[in-house]
């Protein structure tokens, strides 16, 4: 089970991309931890089949993505703990819907689901709301 809830603001660039970044992380849960941000670097291959519909939008897809330097480091009440190397391959199936802001609405919502096999293995999904001012 898990839960994450985040605020945050894109820096658009003239060139139309953005930045948005975070270095690392540090709470408390039983002792203080400090984890480093995660070196990453993955090639992904793959394709995405959008159905559009008046409201919805509903997407299946597939892909092959190979991390090629995943690494990940931290420290648990000062000590270092293990790293985590996440390099390797791994194949990705995903199915979504979405839900586009209109003329008379300004939010949107996101349903999606993904199953890994490989080196990264299992599910994750989550539900995107978001007011698009």
């Amino acid at each position: 089970m898990g839960f994450h809830l985040g605020v945050g603001k894109e820096i658009p660039l003239s060139d139309g991309n953005a930045v948005d970044r975070r270095n690392s992380v540090d709470f408390n849960a039983g002792g203080h931890y400090d984890l480093d941000a995660v070196t990453s670097s993955v090639l992904r291959v793959g394709a995405r089949y959008i159905l559009k519909r008046n409201k919805w939008n509903f997407y299946a897809g597939a892909a092959y993505e190979h991390e090629l330097d995943g690494k990940a480091n931290g420290t648990a009440d000062g000590v270092a703990i293990r790293g985590a190397d996440t390099s390797g391959g791994s194949f990705r199936g995903e199915l979504g819907a979405t839900m586009k802001p209109g003329e008379n609405s300004p939010w949107s919502l996101d349903l999606n689901l993904s199953g890994f096999a490989g080196k990264k293995q299992g599910f994750t999904g989550g539900v995107s709301v978001a007011f698009m001012f």
